[in-house]
């Protein structure tokens, strides 16, 4: 007995889209009809402008891929910021199938960072070079972290603006503002992230910042996507090998650089203060003490504030290369810490370890906030301040344990929304993304017989506009002779041709009897 013959593909495919996505559901019956009508295309490989991660590819669970482009501050310049792009990842592949391009200053260390499929150097092209890895995508995504300040302000617009004019939806995630002093960045700002779809923010200061250039769309409060980071376990053999002892309390600092989004440090004055609260620790504790770089500026800064140190001998200085989960390990591991960094100080959180912070820059005020601290501004801070407040937190540690791990659950739930926005995002625009490719769709089947019927149409006016222009030059070359009387009105030829006189010119054009013989009419 023959078996029978399989069902064609398309009466599988749809059967299985019918069976999984209510049709009540605008972005699954988008992903549906995308899955029939437009497969995902393999992402190039380009040497400059974009790279594919070895073995790396977005998971389709029956739907369409969706192209997404993460564009910020990533590239291994900063631990922290790479801790929000392992946020983000999760958070996007939690929500959608996703082919994701990130704009990065270094496609090679986040090819190794991270599983993402292409990775584009986006500083090293120009404007007219980078609009097609723009237009190809269905979502761009600004952020997150604290990349809206003056100097690079602008910079960071760049591709929310191509998108902009590209027509493709931008959301700006969980990012941080400030400082904007200047009337150029708050008005880039406010003109860019207004033609958003969506506009999320991780901070107080920042929501109130944005609100004040005149950001008037919605601005959602959530939360920096590093509170869903997951530890990822460091042995201790590992920082043994580093010369970090555990037989004594182990007390973690954090130092960092002055820089454009920091410019009211003043290094000299702070490496001073942080000696001081170090050696205060070691004795006031009998701590030793580890300073943790979360960026590779971070070495040199944490060795500026060794060298004032009296007790020198009872700190060290990480130098190897870890991931931001297995910092976020590292720092579980830890009595005590002392930080500037933003991410070491929400890493510490997650973790438990009660810290006191020095606040450089308004994000690390909201997240103080958040979490139900107080501290004065970094440079309002003297030493006694700074050793009074340690001393009272190292008192009160267990409470503050506990006051942070209250918290820290609301923290991660606000995270979570960024990727609820970002799904609210996507169907407000599937509906319209699939009807343009259907109409795309039906343009292109009648193209080639409308191609017929305008070649067609210009070959017929070609040919009747020769006719008209050879139809226009035989009346005026008869007109011509006419006038030359050559030939009568009525277009025959005359009995008695008109006299001529030489040297004369004449319309017809022809010569006299001597010289340069021309005719002319003797009225």
């Amino acid at each position: 007995m023959e078996s029978a013959s399989p069902p064609p593909f398309e009466q599988i495919l749809d059967a299985a889209i019918a069976d999984t996505f209510p049709a009540s559901d605008p972005i699954a019956v988008a992903d549906a009809y995308w899955a029939k009508r437009r497969p995902a295309e393999p992402a190039p490989t380009h040497p400059l402008r974009g790279a594919q991660a070895p073995g790396a590819r977005a998971e389709e669970r029956g739907g369409r891929i969706r192209r997404i482009g993460i564009s910020g501050s990533y590239g291994g310049m900063n631990l922290g910021d790479e801790a929000i792009l392992e946020g983000i990842l999760a958070q996007v592949r939690a929500t959608v199938p996703a082919e994701i391009t990130v704009f990065s200053r270094n496609p090679a260390d986040t090819i190794a960072r991270h599983r993402v499929e292409r990775v584009i150097e986006a500083r090293a092209l120009t404007r007219r070079e980078i609009a097609p890895e723009i237009r190809r995508l269905d979502l761009l995504i600004l952020g997150g972290g604290g990349i809206l300040y003056d100097a690079e302000a602008e910079i960071y617009l760049r591709e929310v603006l191509l998108a902009h004019e590209a027509g493709v939806p931008v959301m700006v995630y969980a990012i941080s503002a400030g400082p904007l002093s200047t009337a150029a960045a708050r008005r880039a700002v406010r003109d860019a992230l207004n033609a958003c779809a969506a506009v999320t923010v991780r901070d107080r200061p920042g929501l109130r910042l944005l609100e004040d250039v005149g950001v008037s769309r919605e601005i959602a409060l959530t939360a920096d996507p590093a509170f869903l980071l997951e530890p990822e376990r460091l042995p201790r053999e590992a920082l043994q090998a580093e010369g970090v002892q555990f037989e004594r309390p182990l007390v973690g600092f954090s130092v960092r650089e002055p820089g454009p989004a920091a410019p009211d440090i003043d290094p000299d004055e702070y490496h001073v203060t942080l000696a001081h609260a170090a050696d205060f620790v070691i004795e006031r504790l009998d701590a030793d003490v580890v300073f943790v770089p979360m960026e590779r500026t971070d070495v040199q800064h944490s060795h500026a504030v060794v060298a004032f140190m009296r007790n020198a001998e009872r700190a060290e200085i990480l130098r190897r290369r870890y991931s931001p989960a297995q910092v976020l390990d590292l720092v579980g591991q830890l009595d005590f810490a002392v930080g500037m960094r933003l991410h070491f100080l929400i890493f510490a959180a997650l973790r438990g370890t009660p810290f006191t912070a020095l606040p450089y820059a308004s994000k690390v005020m909201g997240l103080l906030e958040d979490l139900g601290s107080d501290m004065p501004p970094l440079d309002n801070v003297g030493v006694g301040q700074l050793l009074a407040r340690i001393d009272r937190s190292w008192d009160l540690h267990e409470h503050i344990r506990a006051r942070i791990m209250r918290k820290v659950p609301s923290l991660r739930e606000r995270a979570r929304q960024n990727g609820v926005l970002l799904r609210d995002v996507l169907q407000r625009h599937a509906a319209p993304i699939a009807a343009s490719w259907a109409h795309g769709a039906a343009v292109r089947g009648r193209r080639p017989a409308r191609r017929r019927a305008e070649a067609r149409g210009r070959r017929q006016r070609r040919g009747a506009h020769g006719a008209r222009r050879r139809a226009v030059a035989r009346g005026a070359r008869r007109l011509d002779r006419v006038r030359a009387g050559v030939l009568g009105r009525g277009g025959y030829a005359s009995a008695a041709p008109p006299p001529v006189r030489a040297g004369v010119p004449c319309r017809g054009g022809r010569r006299g009897s001597t010289g340069p013989r021309r005719l002319t009419v003797i009225r």
